[in-house]
């Protein structure tokens, strides 16, 4: 038989983490022409 493990991941601060990061390329001024798109 198989043993199943499930997991729970969290990452606090979500929104405010991944803003920071895409403010931090844009000052940095890498990727600033990268267009994002998602489906």
């Amino acid at each position: 038989m198989v043993d199943t493990q499930h997991f729970c991941l969290r990452w606090n601060n979500y929104q405010s983490s991944i803003t920071s990061a895409f403010e931090n390329l844009r000052d940095d001024e890498d990727f600033v022409d990268v267009t994002l798109a998602c489906e």
